[in-house]
């Protein structure tokens, strides 16, 4: 009797069970709506493009078959559209090679190229300091890149097929990088190394120390122009003083520097922080004949401010004065955010890229910023370099970022 007692019992326990998961099945009974069977690629697609996880999606008969899903957005409002960098890839400066192609170097030691559809590395510098700074080509298949110790020449057939070659600095500038590269032709090539400035005419003679060091009495900073013009512009800071100073080549290769004084001297007072001392700028651009950007930091005892003006070049200057610049401390944009580089096309139409995603437009009376989040995010990854051959074919790049005005 007791083994039938338990026996009876065991098939009822058993058979409550079992109704009690047929009664888990049940969404009317449990009110978990029923998912989407797993293989219903548009049920899953549909969930994601009204937010709703696919596990609480409605039943898959209840997509209309004929719905078109859009396609990620991947520009931005005003125009900035985002391509995918190769990962862990911090994008030092970017050159645009006008024929559809761009080039970009990295911390990493990465040489990049974008060739109309996808990044790729097209070289990696080997050493044991590989940061690359600086990247200028005279086109397509001549370009020169900036690294620590080091200048980088890549020339080949097509862009495709360049090979590179390594010229090291200890003979020309030891201990010193190639920080900053500009040039006006092939034949006429600049890099500013922190303690010289080489310049580069041939193969025939190849690198060289250029005249202007002697001249410069301290750091060159950087070196940079405005295209289609045979201007180079030098920035330095004078060891002795502090003070900034530029040097100025208007002539044609072979011609020399002039020295442009006053940038240090320009009224930079901001409330709260007194940071009219001397400073450094860090880049320039300029736009036409007679107006230059220049982008950098002054620094006290306490603060930072970094700023962005402007030099006109004074029409009222003599002979003895040729080339002479005003510079305008009433045109900046921020003290408090870092700037790192600038570049227009006149000037009305100037960019400013800096830290924290700050990309502005100068359109001859204000800085607005510019939209280049297409997410729900904003970006806050920092912008370093700038380069474009037009309003419309203009890059900007960053920490594991670039952009570009325009579809890519």
């Amino acid at each position: 009797m007791k083994v039938a007692g338990f026996a009876s019992f065991f098939v009822s326990a058993l058979a409550a069970t079992a109704t009690l998961f047929a009664c888990g099945d049940d969404p009317a009974v449990t009110d978990i709506p029923a998912s989407p069977d797993a293989s219903d690629t548009d049920a899953r697609t549909a969930a994601v493009d009204s937010g709703v996880d696919t596990a609480t999606d409605a039943d898959a008969t209840d997509v209309d078959a004929g719905d078109v899903v859009s396609a990620p957005k991947t520009c931005s409002d005003d125009g900035w559209c985002h391509t995918t960098v190769p990962t862990g890839q911090v994008l030092r400066d970017v050159w645009s090679d006008g024929a559809g192609g761009t080039w970009a170097v990295s911390d990493q030691g990465a040489i990049l190229r974008y060739d109309g559809t996808a990044w790729s590395v097209a070289h990696t510098y080997a050493a044991t300091d590989a940061r690359l700074f600086s990247i200028w080509g005279s086109g397509p298949t001549d370009i020169w890149v900036g690294a620590y110790g080091a200048i980088l020449h890549g020339t080949g057939a097509t862009p495709a097929s360049i090979a590179w070659t390594e010229l090291a600095l200890d003979t020309l500038a030891p201990g010193a990088g190639a920080v900053s590269i500009y040039g006006t032709s092939k034949g006429d090539v600049f890099v500013a190394a922190r303690t010289a400035v080489l310049h580069f005419g041939d193969d025939e003679t190849g690198w060289v120390v250029d005249p202007v060091t002697s001249e410069i009495a301290g750091t060159s900073v950087s070196v940079w122009g405005r295209a289609g013009a045979s201007d180079v512009w030098i920035t330095s800071v004078n060891a002795a003083t502090r003070k900034s100073v530029l040097f100025h080549r208007s002539g044609g290769a072979g011609s020399g520097f002039s020295p442009v004084t006053g940038v240090s001297e320009v009224p930079f007072t901001v409330v709260g922080r007194a940071c009219a001392t001397p400073g450094e700028p860090r880049r320039g651009w300029m736009v036409d004949d007679g107006t230059v950007w220049l982008v950098g930091t002054r620094i006290n005892f306490t603060f930072t401010c970094h700023y962005a003006f402007r030099g006109v070049e004074r029409p009222d200057a003599g002979d003895a004065d040729a080339g002479a610049f005003a510079f305008d401390g009433r045109v900046f944009y921020d003290p408090y955010l870092g700037q790192n580089d600038i570049w227009g096309t006149s000037p009305d139409d100037v960019w400013l890229a800096g830290d924290y995603g700050a990309l502005h437009h100068w359109d001859g009376a204000s800085w607005q910023l510019a939209a280049i989040t297409v997410g729900e995010h904003p970006v806050k990854k920092n912008l370093n370099a700038i380069h474009g051959r037009s309003p419309g074919n203009l890059w900007v790049v960053g920490d594991g970022i670039a952009l570009r005005k325009g579809a890519p």
